[in-house]
C-alpha cells in the first residue's frame, strides 16, 4: 500500500539507502502513482530503487471502522474498483483489529529486508533490517524519530532524525517521519478486484506504465501479499505475524549521534 512517496533529490547513496530501507515498514498492500507497493505523497509515496525492483513503504491512515472476518470477505466483489483510500482504511482496521503488530519480509533483485512494525493510533513504530547489494542498514523508528544504522556516516553507529533535523541529509531522510506519521491516500487512485471468495481476496493496481501491482488478503481482510512486477524487475513482500509481541528498542544515547549537520558522501 502506497502512502508517501520519497523524494526524488537524493544527496548520497547511504541516504537512498537508508530511505529505501524502511521500505517494508508501512506496506500494508497498497501503491502509489509511483509505481511500487509502498509509500503516497500528500501524506505519503513510494520509493523505488534505481536499476531494480523497489520496495515500498506505506504509512497508514485511522480507519472508525474495523470490519470482522466474514463482513471483509464480503465488502469486496469480482470487478468492483475501490479506492487507495478505502483500500487503505480497510487493511489499517483488519490489521489493529488482530492486535496492531505484524512482520514481514521484502524480496527483490536488489535487496532483501525483514521488518517489525506495530501500529498505536496513528503512529507506527518499527524496525528494519535490510541488505541491498551488500549493505546492511537498520532502520528504527519509534514516536515520529528514525534511527539509521549502515550509513557510513556520522561519528557514531546511528544518525537520528527528527523532524527539526536541519541540512541536505536531514531532508533526504525526512520521508520515513513521513510514512510512520500517520498520513493516508487519496481515492484517486483505482484498485480491480480480480477475484474475491470466503477464503480472501486478490486486487490488482497499475500505478505506472508498465508496472503492475497485485495485493491478497486473507478471508479476515488481512494482507497476505504485495508482488510488484515491472520493467525492472520483481518485488514480493509477505505480511504475517500479526497480533505477536514485537520488540522495538531505540538504540543508546551513546551510540546515537544528531543527522543536523553530518555532511553527506
Amino acid at each position: 500500500m502506497n502512502t508517501s512517496r520519497t523524494s526524488t533529490h537524493r544527496p548520497s547513496t547511504a541516504a537512498a539507502v537508508a530511505v529505501l530501507a524502511a521500505g517494508s515498514i508501512f506496506v500494508v498492500g497498497c501503491s502509489s502513482s509511483g509505481g511500487s507497493p509502498g509509500v503516497t505523497s500528500s501524506s505519503g509515496s513510494s520509493s523505488a530503487t534505481s536499476g531494480g525492483s523497489s520496495t515500498s513503504s506505506s504509512t497508514r491512515s485511522t480507519s472508525s471502522s474495523t470490519p470482522s472476518s466474514s463482513a471483509a470477505a464480503s465488502s469486496y466483489t469480482a470487478g468492483q474498483k475501490i479506492g487507495a483510500g478505502t483500500l487503505q482504511n480497510r487493511i489499517k482496521a483488519a490489521i489493529v483489529k488482530a492486535g496492531g503488530t505484524y512482520s514481514s519480509t521484502t524480496t527483490s533483485s536488489v535487496l532483501t529486508s525483514t521488518s517489525q512494525s506495530k501500529i498505536t493510533g496513528a503512529r507506527t513504530d518499527a524496525t528494519v533490517h535490510e541488505v541491498i547489494r551488500g549493505k546492511k542498514v537498520t532502520v528504527i523508528i519509534v514516536d515520529g524519530v528514525a534511527y539509521i544504522s549502515g550509513t557510513g556516516l556520522g561519528a557514531k553507529p546511528y544518525l537520528k532524525v527528527t523532524k527539526n533535523s536541519t541540512g541536505t541529509l536531514a531532508e533526504s531522510f525526512k520521508p520515513l517521519l513521513n510514512l510512520a506519521g500517520g498520513g493516508s491516500l487519496s481515492n484517486a487512485e483505482q484498485w480491480t478486484v480480480a477475484s474475491s471468495s470466503a477464503s480472501g481476496t486478490t486486487l490488482t493496481a497499475s500505478p505506472a506504465a508498465g508496472t503492475n501491482v497485485t495485493d491478497t488478503l486473507d478471508a479476515k481482510g488481512l494482507p497476505v501479499s504485495t508482488v510488484t512486477k515491472a520493467a525492472t524487475g520483481t518485488s514480493t513482500i509477505k505480511y504475517y505475524d500479526f497480533g505477536k509481541p514485537v520488540t522495538i528498542t531505540v538504540p543508546p544515547a551513546s551510540q546515537v549521534a544528531d543527522i543536523s549537520g553530518v555532511q553527506s558522501t
